[in-house]
């Protein structure tokens, strides 16, 4: 287990184009999410940085737990308020995802729409929340230093880390800061309509030509993955025809063998 972060720590080196703008390190909390949201709702400006050594009740979509055992992997929460319209606000997670890919290193991939895996499994994931008006959180949890002993049963088999996959530990600040410093720039992308962000999204992408099946609205569908598109989803081929599924549509993807 690494030192707990502490927030001049992970500050030191930076140089914010738009975050974070403070980080608040704690020891234990539900979610990091929560607690972003509390601050938001007090008027916090965008730019909070939230991290916890143990999160206790995290999730991702649709309310799925997320493993993050004491003090070897990262859980981080951003206060965003971005000045985005509602059909652009997928560029939120995918400048997550890019970010947490780039953090990872030259072998990590997207598996959409916002897990990060290597080698076929997964490493990290995010999360963008809405409940207030004009704000968002960004939730990033990332296996550090997990051995595979670390994993649940359940996951062992399908979760890795970057010490699994470097062979040496990983100091956490280190990896929080490049995690913040590549994120803040594929934000700015993001505000700015770079279309920067869209193409590393595609070209990180681990689905284009594997067979998928998707969830949505109650049903399923299989099909081979055609193309990707930041903004415009996923389109997978269906028995000859193809049909796109937008992120905030989709309940479940997974990849068939």
């Amino acid at each position: 287990m690494s030192a707990p972060l502490d927030a001049a720590t992970v500050l030191r080196g930076l140089h914010p184009r738009r975050l974070p703008t403070r980080v608040l390190c704690l020891g234990e909390t539900p979610s990091t999410n929560d607690v972003c949201w509390e601050h938001a709702r007090a008027g916090e400006p965008e730019g909070l940085v939230v991290t916890a050594e143990n999160q206790t009740a995290g999730r991702g979509r649709f309310g799925r737990a997320w493993h993050s055992p004491p003090g070897l992997a990262i859980a981080v929460s951003i206060l965003l308020r971005p000045t985005l319209p509602p059909e652009r606000l997928s560029l939120l997670t995918a400048a997550a995802a890019v970010a947490a890919a780039e953090t990872a290193g030259p072998e990590a991939r997207i598996r959409w729409p916002n897990d990060v895996v290597m080698k076929s499994r997964k490493l990290a994931g995010v999360i963008v929340e809405g409940r207030e008006p004009g704000a968002f959180v960004l939730g990033c949890g990332m296996n550090v230093n997990l051995r595979a002993a670390d994993f649940p049963d359940d996951l062992r088999e399908t979760s890795t880390s970057l010490l699994i996959e470097s062979g040496a530990p990983c100091d956490r600040a280190d990896v929080l800061r490049r995690f913040l410093e590549r994120f803040d720039a594929r934000y700015d992308e993001a505000l700015s309509g770079d279309p920067s962000l869209g193409r590393a999204w595609r070209d990180l992408s681990a689905l284009i030509g594997e067979r998928v099946s998707i969830a949505e609205g109650g049903k399923e569908y299989r099909g081979v993955v055609a193309d990707l598109d930041v903004l415009e989803g996923i389109a997978v081929r269906l028995e000859g025809a193809v049909r796109r599924f937008r992120l905030e549509h989709v309940e479940r993807l997974r990849v068939l063998k």
